[in-house]
């Protein structure tokens, strides 16, 4: 039999180290990586320095679709923050049209004020308002469960708990199936996280996906976040500091992320109540 060289067994053991859970955000990055084109690259235009050509803004409705990459949508946004909107040829500064696009709020870069949705009616209800925010650009809630499609991802979750159903969960792995009612203390961290600190965030899992053991998430307490204002969170960061703080003043009994949590929590912030 033909001998397999060690760099081959460390390759193969490498990529079967990537199991589910809070650690199986590989897919997450895959699906969310912004498509970046070289300036006029197939587009008919030049996307500013600082600036890339993003098919992912134009995915989860931060822009509309100014231009075709390669047939995708796309739309030219600062690097690292898909709500803004680049001039074409100005640099990285926002585009004038960009206070009109999805998850505007007249020059606030998508970020929401205390009273957190722009007017909309929502009853008062914290899983109507994070709904709301969701719907308006303010937040984004994740449509899929790390490329499963089982209804237990954060929308249906939310649109479950602001329809006074229960919420589903996962049935892969550690997860242990069924449903659960999301906790009223996790939905109204969520909210003031949104109306009292401002933040636009994106969230990978709430009561779905397979975590450890015991976990909050199949509690219906817990919720993930791998992005932040529209940066992901890849290590340690102001970003991350500043959500995992604002988590810990709303009252969160756990908190955990890459400055407390850097193995487990590298790649997403968890918060728990």
């Amino acid at each position: 039999m033909k001998a397999i060289s060690p760099l081959v067994l460390i390759l193969l053991v490498t990529s079967c180290g990537v199991g589910s859970g809070d650690s199986d955000d590989a897919s997450r990055y895959d699906d969310h990586l912004e498509s970046a084109l070289t300036a006029g690259g197939g587009v008919g235009a030049g996307c500013a320095a600082g600036c890339i050509w993003s098919g992912f803004a134009v995915a989860v409705g931060a822009q509309d679709a100014t231009h075709s990459c390669g047939g995708t949508g796309c739309a030219c946004v600062v690097l690292g923050d898909a709500r803004t909107l680049c001039a074409l040829d100005g640099g990285p500064a926002v585009a004038e049209a960009a206070g009109d696009g999805p998850g505007s709020d007249g020059g606030s870069g998508g970020r929401r004020g205390r009273d957190g949705q722009g007017g909309l009616d929502t009853g008062g209800d914290p899983a109507s308002v994070v709904l709301a925010s969701h719907k308006s650009g303010g937040i984004t809630l994740w449509d899929q469960t790390f490329g499963r499609r089982d209804r237990a991802d954060p929308r249906s979750n939310i649109q479950d708990a602001a329809a006074g159903r229960a919420a589903l969960r996962s049935c892969y792995a550690s997860a242990p199936c069924g449903s659960v009612r999301l906790d009223g203390r996790l939905l109204a961290g969520m909210r003031d996280l949104i109306d009292d600190y401002g933040m636009s965030y994106f969230v990978t899992a709430i009561a779905g996906a397979a975590h450890s053991y015991g976990s909050l998430h199949y509690q219906g307490r817990a919720v993930d976040i791998d992005e932040v204002d529209g940066v992901l969170i890849r290590g340690d960061s102001r970003q991350s500091r500043a959500l995992m703080a604002a988590c810990r003043s709303l009252g969160a009994v756990e908190v955990y992320g890459p400055s407390n949590d850097p193995w487990g929590h590298r790649d997403h912030v968890h918060c728990a109540w």
